[in-house]
């Protein structure tokens, strides 16, 4: 094999081991060194390889932005990585807590933190809910 297909490889690793790395970074590189692969194939003059490895390498920025990313994240969450962790707020809708009256204000206590309802509601001291979603911090029963 020569130094071509080498480069090529490398590049085609980089791109496997951005699967499971959450950067871009490698993916662009590998798109830097396939179009320096692909521009040594044109015998012109090197102005117009330069110009031929800036437009082709636009163009798999677009690819990547426009399509790759996207698709490459619905495998990650559907096959590698179904299992989603929410951490902090964003893991509340869903959670059920207990009204608890701290300093004359109502708050909801779920698991052990304490959490400030969106708006005022009918509940009283020592009832049950379960939160709907959570609005700038706040949460909605």
């Amino acid at each position: 094999m020569g130094v071509h297909e080498y480069l090529f490889a490398l590049g085609l690793v980089l791109v496997f081991v951005d699967f499971f790395v959450s950067s871009d970074i490698l993916t662009l590189i590998a798109y830097v060194i396939w179009t320096y692969v692909l521009t040594t194939f044109f015998d012109v003059h090197y102005l117009y390889k330069i110009i031929i490895g800036i437009s082709c390498w636009f163009i798999l920025i677009a690819f990547h932005y426009l399509l790759w990313k996207k698709v490459l994240q619905k495998i990650l969450d559907n096959y590698i990585c179904k299992d989603k962790y929410f951490g902090g707020v964003d893991a509340l809708p869903g959670k059920t807590g207990v009204v608890k009256i701290i300093d004359g204000q109502k708050r909801g206590k779920i698991e052990e933190a304490i959490y400030e309802f969106d708006q005022q509601n009918n509940l009283q001291d020592g009832d049950k809910f379960t939160v709907i979603r959570v609005i700038e911090g706040k949460i909605v029963v």
